[in-house]
């Protein structure tokens, strides 16, 4: 700040400062080069370039109110605000004094230019504007000139094809479009589209479309529609499985020529379109540029529906919901109709067994086997039987049943459902009875039940389990009335199972229950308990049955011991038979083996004589005699033989039968103490000693009389001998038979 003291500003070429009369107020400007000697009514000052405002300058030197010259070159541009009146006036090296200025006018001024500001006047240098071929400039009239008769405010389009480089003239200036304070932009870059694109310019109520492949420039007063913060747009591909819904913007023709007829007639055809008309086009394929008559609200995709899925459907015209069911792709036309949801409480959802749903589609109902469900809609009734999946209507919804529950069954609390388990269904009760003497008892029964005949009265009784329960509690109880207690609690099952379930037929079978309401029928029933109100008699009742069985099972342990010793006594029957049987056919095969021994030497005999009289024939007239001899000598030898075989035969028959019934006694005393043996034993061991006796028996026999190959070479002696050899005829007996049968027959 300058006190009371001179100071001296030097001034350059191309600068100037501000110098401010304290007496007087005036402003002087002092442009260089040139020096200033500022006295002590002096101040340097500045002019705020916004406010207008004088504000002293702070320094010792005041050196910051010292200013550079406007400069612009031969490519940029002043921007001159507040010129002065006349135009012929000059500034001059040194002190200036003000001058009267034009408030509030602007004045361009191209470059090459350099010049000082006069007090109160403020310029921005503007760079000139290169363009490219898609670039453009906002220009707008701020003042009218001769030249000119634009009206002020007008703005105008300077484009890139038209000039490449643009300074404006007086009375126009650029717009800035940029939203920095410190940064200005003045070009604005146009829109280029390429094939298949488009974007839509907006000026009042009017659009304006332009298709690509261009190069976009707005007209005054035009702005680009923004859609998402984008300009561009795709043009719209559309198929055949594809629809579009278009609105119509303004009136049009199709049978009118113009540059879109051709176009809009292949898509749309011929005809007269109003406004607000709304258009669904599908079954084609191609690509959609909307225009200034038409615009499209959106594009229709098919909805997909799987088995057993659907979608609900209203016509706008007559408000009708229909349902469509897949599988398809359905394709809603939304001109005509709307995809409607329905709504499910949580609570119905859970009775109709629905976990999750998706809101937009139908509702599906899963029947699960052995189960129907009625659907209802107003009234009409169906029933659906399960295994089935089924898409309900908008209006349809499913019959809910309420059953009785608890234990005797009761109305207070009821489960609803919306199935009904038409076979193998099982309800229980508690039913309270009394008997002929006036006992009280709780009877827990099990119903088997089903539904048959005609399916449509299945659902006619809302609470079937009360109307069951309800009927054949009585039954019951009227059954037991009419019954002693002791014979009641002793065939309880079946006195209750007839007065339900009917008497057996001739088959074993039960006619069962059948009601006639909804044709529900009682095939079974099971008594699970019974229980006496009387603690005391319960008590006896139990005592009395546990004795009965306990006669009965003492009674079967006694039928069983009697039938195993019947079963040992047949045994051992068995055994003395098998025995005697064996012991024959040992014996008859001894019998048969002698028998084959005889025949044996009876054919060697006759071998023998054959022989003889051959060689008798050949030296007959030489050995007559001697031969005659021998021949009578071999044939007493051969008589002899035969006479002592067959004795030893009738010997050994004797002798067998006698051994015979001594063995037999044997074995009857054997048996006696066996069947003592046996009481002490088990069955499964009486059968394997029976086993291994026979065993044993038949082993000895086949052993023995696989000896008998080598009879060829042994006596007749050693050949029964060989056959009896650990048999009861055995130890030698046999031999003494045969020594005293060959002793008989040599005495005779």
């Amino acid at each position: 700040m300058v006190e009371n003291r001179e100071r001296d500003i030097l001034l350059a070429m191309n600068e100037f400062t501000y110098i401010q009369d304290l007496t007087k107020g005036d402003i002087s400007m002092y442009v260089g080069p040139t020096k200033v000697s500022l006295s002590n009514t002096e101040r340097i000052v500045n002019i705020d370039p916004t406010t207008k405002l004088v504000r002293p300058v702070i320094g010792e030197e005041g050196t910051q109110g010292v200013k550079q010259f406007v400069s612009a070159s031969s490519s940029e541009y002043v921007v001159l605000e507040n010129p002065i009146k006349k135009n012929d006036q000059k500034y001059a090296r040194g002190p200036n004094p003000s001058t009267e200025l034009e408030i509030g006018r602007k004045l361009v001024i191209p470059g090459p230019v350099s010049f000082p500001l006069w007090p109160g006047q403020s310029a921005e240098v503007v760079q000139g504007h290169r363009l490219k071929e898609d670039e453009y400039l906002v220009a707008r009239v701020y003042e009218t000139t001769p030249e000119s008769d634009a009206t002020i405010g007008h703005e105008l389009i300077v484009k890139g094809t038209d000039t490449s480089f643009y300074i404006p003239p007086n009375g126009i200036e650029v717009l800035s479009r940029s939203r920095q304070a410190n940064s200005k932009t003045y070009v604005l870059e146009a829109i280029k589209l390429q094939d298949g694109e488009y974007c839509t310019l907006k000026t009042g109520g009017k659009k304006r479309i332009v298709r690509g492949p261009s190069v976009v420039f707005p007209n005054v007063g035009e702005t680009f529609d923004t859609k998402e913060n984008k300009v561009i747009e795709k043009a719209l591909p559309y198929k055949k499985e594809e629809g579009l819904h278009l609105y119509v913007l303004r009136e049009f023709s199709t049978t009118e020529r113009n540059d879109n007829t051709t176009e809009l007639e292949e898509l749309l055809g011929k005809g007269k379109f109003n406004t607000g008309q709304e258009i669904f086009i599908h079954g084609k394929e191609g690509i959609f540029f909307p225009s200034e008559e038409l615009e499209v609200k959106g594009r229709v995709k098919p909805i997909s529906l799987s088995k057993n899925e659907g979608i609900y459907v209203r016509n706008l015209e007559g408000g009708v919901i229909d349902t469509a069911v897949g599988p398809k792709g359905y394709l809603p036309d939304p001109t005509k109709e709307e995809i409607v949801e329905r709504s499910l409480d949580e609570q119905v959802a859970n009775l109709y067994g629905i976990k999750e749903r998706d809101s937009r589609k139908a509702i599906t109902i899963d029947v699960p086997p052995n189960h129907a469900a009625m659907v209802k809609n107003g009234e009409d009734r169906k029933v659906l039987q399960g295994p089935l999946t089924y898409v309900l209507g908008f209006t349809e919804e499913l019959e809910i049943l309420n059953l009785s529950t608890g234990k005797p069954k009761s109305d207070q609390t009821k489960l609803p459902t919306a199935f009904l388990q038409v076979e193998g269904n099982k309800v229980s009760d508690k039913i309270t009875v009394e008997t002929k003497e006036h006992v009280k008892l709780d009877v827990m029964v099990s119903y088997r039940i089903s539904f048959t005949d005609d399916a449509n009265k299945w659902f006619n009784v809302n609470d079937y389990v009360g109307l069951l329960c309800d009927h054949l509690g009585s039954v019951v109880r009227a059954t037991v009335r009419t019954t002693p207690l002791e014979t009641f609690y002793a065939n309880s099952a079946d006195i209750i199972r007839a007065s339900v379930l009917g008497e057996k037929s001739a088959e074993g079978k039960r006619p069962g229950k059948k009601f006639v309401e909804n044709w529900m029928h009682v095939y079974d029933l099971e008594v699970l308990d019974i229980n006496l109100f009387d603690k005391n008699l319960e008590k006896l009742l139990v005592d009395y049955q546990q004795n009965v069985i306990e006669h009965e099972l003492k009674d079967k342990e006694y039928e069983q011991k009697v039938s195993v010793e019947r079963k040992i006594q047949q045994r051992n029957f068995d055994l003395e038979t098998d025995k005697e049987r064996l012991k024959q056919e040992t014996l008859q095969l001894k019998i048969n083996s002698i028998t084959k021994e005889v025949e044996s030497f009876e054919r060697e005999r006759e071998f023998s004589h054959a022989k003889l009289d051959f060689d008798l024939t050949l030296d007959k007239e030489r050995k007559t005699r001697t031969v005659q001899n021998q021949l009578n000598v071999e044939k007493m030898k051969s008589d002899q033989e035969l006479a002592y075989l067959k004795a030893k035969q009738d010997i050994e028959l004797a002798r067998a039968e006698a051994d015979t019934t001594a063995y037999l006694q044997k074995i009857e005393t054997d048996a006696k103490a066996y069947k003592e043996m046996a009481s002490s034993v088990t069955p499964e061991l009486i059968a394997a000693i029976t086993r291994a006796g026979d065993a044993k028996l038949v082993s000895e026999a086949v052993k023995n009389l696989g000896e008998l190959g080598l009879f060829k070479d042994l006596s007749t002696q050693e050949i029964m001998s060989k056959i009896f050899t650990g048999l009861p005829l055995a130890c030698g007996g046999i031999e003494q038979l045969l020594l005293k049968a060959r002793t008989t027959t040599e005495k005779k």
